[in-house]
Formats: structure tokens, sequence, C-alpha cells
């Protein structure tokens, strides 16, 4: 099981969810979303989820972006992971689906898969 979560308010249901079914998940986070949400994020790691990069802004627009800034978006992603659990993460799902070669250069220069 995978969600492309926030963490968000739906996000302490899913967690309990899962542990009624002893089920484990991986979690793709967007990096603007986990400040002032740490205690959630600890608790993903802490129950034995994945956490992984949903990227930092999730914007409309990340499709039309250079591979530069696309770079840049999932850095500040893994970095606010990294802050909260000490994960190095190598997992990325791109936001809204949206690939193209920019965001593939983007994530393969950063060893994210």
């Amino acid at each position: 099981l995978s969600f492309d979560d926030g963490p968000g308010i739906h996000t302490e249901k899913i967690l309990n969810l899962l542990n009624k079914f002893n089920a484990r998940a991986c979690f793709f986070l967007i990096g603007n979303q986990i400040q002032g949400k740490e205690e959630i994020v600890k608790k993903i790691q802490k129950e034995g989820h994945c956490i992984a990069n949903h990227s930092f802004s999730h914007s409309y627009w990340i499709g039309f972006w250079n591979s530069e800034k696309i770079q840049k978006d999932l850095e500040k992603c893994n970095y606010e992971i990294h802050k909260v659990t000490g994960i190095e993460n190598k997992l990325f799902r791109p936001p809204f689906g949206v690939t193209n070669p920019n965001i593939k250069r983007a994530s393969e220069s950063l060893g994210l898969l």
C-alpha cells in the first residue's frame, strides 16, 4: 500500500486502520506539510512504515519546471524528511503522476527511484 499523504488531517486515521490490520504502507510526504506535523511523521516511522518524497511544494506547475528547479524542490523535501526522521530517502513519486525528461533528470541526479 502507498499513500500520497501530506501528512494531513487523515493521516492518523490511516495509521489507526493500518495498525488494526497489522499492515504496512509507504507514505509519500509533501515537504512543506511536514513542519508542525513532526510528531505524526515520527509516528509513521515508529510504526514501521516507509516514508518517501512527494516533492516539497506539490506544485501544479512542476511539469513545466526545468530540471534544476525540480531538483531543488526534491532536495528540500528530502531535507525535511531527514530532519525529522534521519532517513536518507531514495524514493520519489511525482505530484499528479506527471513525469517528463526534466523530472527524470532531477530525480536521477539525486539517486531517487
